[in-house]
């Protein structure tokens, strides 16, 4: 079992991801077969496509190639092989920032803010590390790990549900941050660079020392 699970730390999603899937399979079975369906993929999907025509623009590779350079970059060094789309987030706000969503097939990122302007192209590999980390989690295991965050955070915001589907999902959640991290250190091996980014990302700072 040690031997299993050190090689999931390596090379995909953490042994404590898997236990908690293997739980959400044996005790709670009719959870789980709903989060697993294709009727909630399918509508998860849909509603991600809504929402990024709603609230942002397709950028197209001809007109930013600035931003596809270092995001095809760090999809190739993260092994990962679905297309890549990037949006822009229609803010005002000018505050810095990439989220991602998740559909089978492809990677959507979604920027916010003058990234493209602000940060060096190592520091654009470096924003794009965790987004495309977390399309490789949830990609992991046939697309388990999806449906098992789906889960424990659909629990947790139950009314009902009890403390420890909180506690789950905050656990859950940590584990898959610390994985997507790893990305961002893995398409620049300079935690430097990490730590820059993140700096002009979270504090608004121009030139970090």
């Amino acid at each position: 079992v040690r031997r299993r699970e050190g090689r999931d730390r390596a090379s995909g999603p953490f042994g404590d991801h898997r236990r908690i899937l293997d739980h959400l399979k044996d005790e709670q079975p009719r959870v789980w077969e709903w989060f697993a369906s294709g009727k909630f993929r399918a509508d998860h999907a849909e509603a991600v496509h809504v929402q990024l025509l709603k609230s942002s623009y397709r950028m197209e590779r001809e007109a930013h190639a600035d931003l596809y350079a270092p995001a095809d970059e760090a999809v190739r060094i993260l092994g990962l092989t679905d297309p890549l789309t990037l949006y822009q987030a229609q803010d005002p706000s000018g505050q810095l920032n990439a989220s991602y969503s998740f559909v089978p097939g492809a990677i959507h990122v979604l920027l916010t803010g003058p990234v493209a302007t602000r940060l060096t192209p190592e520091e654009l590999r470096a924003l794009f590390g965790p987004e495309l980390s977390h399309h490789a989690f949830c990609s992991a295991w046939d697309g388990e790990c999806f449906c098992a965050e789906q889960a424990v955070n659909g629990m947790a915001a139950d009314p009902d549900g009890h403390d420890a589907h909180g506690e789950t999902a905050r656990l859950f959640n940590l584990y898959t941050e610390l994985f997507a991290d790893r990305g961002s250190l893995a398409v620049v091996r300079d935690h430097r660079t990490v730590v820059s980014m993140l700096a002009k990302v979270a504090l608004g700072a121009d030139q970090p020392d």
